[in-house]
């Protein structure tokens, strides 16, 4: 797996990128430990809504970070963990899932050419990094995806949130 950097990402945001997702390949403390997450705790959610505050000490589990998504297209549990996991892990590479890479871009990023979910109010204030599938990428709508980390001032992860392609 290659973790691609968009030209105007630095060098200390594609390092906290590439923390999370060797996290999330293999969350254990000393993963969570390398990862700049936030000492109060990691805000975590679903497309435009924040779940809830996952504790520092918490973060191992995988339970802490999935999601129940209901929609008109989707009714199951997801998580950032397992969709990098499985994307990074996938057995076969066809029309359908065209790569194992990831990208990492400064900044927001839309799933599927779409414009990018809104950022809920209270982390408008945080720089964002986006984790997902390559820009030149072909793979299927459904399963793309985009892991955001919004940064505060001082490098921590303050929150999490995902956003999935639809079917």
């Amino acid at each position: 797996m290659l973790l691609k950097a968009s030209p105007l990402l630095s060098d200390d945001d594609y390092a906290v990128a590439r923390r999370f997702v060797d996290f999330s390949l293999q969350p254990t403390p000393q993963s969570v430990a390398a990862v700049p997450f936030s000492s109060q705790g990691i805000y975590f959610g679903y497309s435009d809504a924040i779940e809830r505050v996952i504790p520092i000490n918490k973060a191992d589990d995988w339970m802490q970070w999935e999601v129940h998504v209901t929609s008109a297209e989707r009714d199951e549990s997801m998580s950032p963990l397992t969709l990098i996991n499985d994307h990074v892990n996938a057995e076969v590479l066809d029309e359908v899932r065209t790569t194992r890479d990831l990208e990492v871009s400064a900044g927001l990023s839309g799933v599927c050419g779409m414009t990018p979910t809104p950022v809920p109010a209270n982390l408008v204030h945080l720089r964002v990094i986006s984790i997902g599938l390559p820009s030149d990428s072909h793979t299927m709508c459904s399963l793309r995806f985009t892991t955001d980390l919004f940064l505060a001032p001082d490098g921590s992860v303050r929150a999490v949130r995902f956003v999935v392609g639809a079917p």
